[in-house]
């Protein structure tokens, strides 16, 4: 049996990700989850909270509450958890999160949503205009640098991953106002159902982290 392991920067399990990742995945895998939080007590993840110019991240941990951490200060504590998983005999590892973590190295195949993703947009027809959603204020600006590409003009705006309905209609209002081509959801957070009812709404094509980390999965798994 082939094993997978899938790391958060929250805390595992991830199963709200993980269940809808599945059907999507080869049958007969063996799933293993890690979180960058793991084992830390409220008192101790309250110690990772950005400071300063530190960027923000969005996260989970197991009981289902958000909390937002520095990506600075929990980049040792995800390698130490790639370390972790590299001593499981894991065929390949994936990344629970769509920040670019180049300083992330595993002597195992390690999938970043991030980077499929970013192949995908270099694909897209030109010129686009692509709406990115992010789940904090404070990203906005990094996310507009990070999904830019010659003739694309990349907007941005935020949108709860556990918005409701109500919630989306701004981000449609923004889509039909400035003619948006594609939606990019900027978090592994947001689930298959918000992101077809956005782009179902709007009416163009969307990338959604935990549908094309899952596809990525599966082409590699067949290609060995």
């Amino acid at each position: 049996m082939r094993k997978i392991g899938f790391l958060t920067i929250g805390q595992a399990p991830r199963d709200d990700v993980i269940s809808e990742m599945s059907p999507l995945l080869p049958a007969g895998l063996e799933i293993i989850q890690a979180g960058a939080l793991d084992g830390l007590t409220p008192e101790q993840i309250k110690f990772l909270s950005p400071a300063g110019k530190e960027f923000p991240l969005a996260t989970r941990l197991s009981q289902g509450r958000s909390v937002v951490v520095s990506r600075e200060k929990i980049i040792p504590r995800l390698q130490a958890q790639v370390h972790k998983l590299e001593s499981l005999g894991l065929d390949i590892m994936a990344l629970l999160c769509t920040e670019n973590f180049p300083e992330i190295t595993s002597t195992k195949t390690l999938l970043q949503p991030f980077l499929i993703m970013k192949q995908e947009v270099k694909r897209l027809p030109r010129p686009g205009k692509a709406l990115v959603l992010t789940p904090l204020e404070a990203q906005k600006e990094e996310a507009k640098k990070k999904w830019e590409a010659p003739g694309l003009e990349v907007l941005t705006a935020v949108l709860n991953p556990y918005a409701t309905r109500r919630d989306i209609q701004p981000a449609i209002e923004i889509i039909k106002k400035e003619k948006a081509t594609i939606i990019i959801f900027d978090c592994i957070g947001y689930p298959l159902s918000l992101g077809e009812s956005v782009a179902y709404q709007a009416g163009i094509p969307y990338l959604l982290p935990r549908a094309c980390l899952a596809l990525a999965i599966r082409r590699l798994l067949q290609a060995k």
